[in-house]
């Protein structure tokens, strides 16, 4: 978020997508739909309002549960 507000957009898209490798192999719906949202943010700073908008609503449908492994 630091990078986005900073202007730094093309920084936080990659964060972004290895946060979301991360957190699908990890079975984390939480922090998946967490990188979703911020991804989304990215790009709608990038004009990418279609794309933003999709993102949005990926990481709505995503269950906000907490894994077993990480409620530990």
């Amino acid at each position: 978020l630091v990078s986005i507000a900073a202007g730094e957009v093309e920084p936080a898209v990659r964060s972004c997508l290895e946060a979301l490798a991360r957190t699908r192999e990890a079975k984390d719906t939480l922090g998946e739909r967490a990188a979703l949202s911020v991804l989304s943010m990215c790009y709608r700073r990038l004009g990418r309002d279609d794309d933003a908008a999709k993102l949005a609503g990926k990481a709505l449908a995503r269950p906000a549960v907490v894994a077993p492994a990480a409620r530990a």
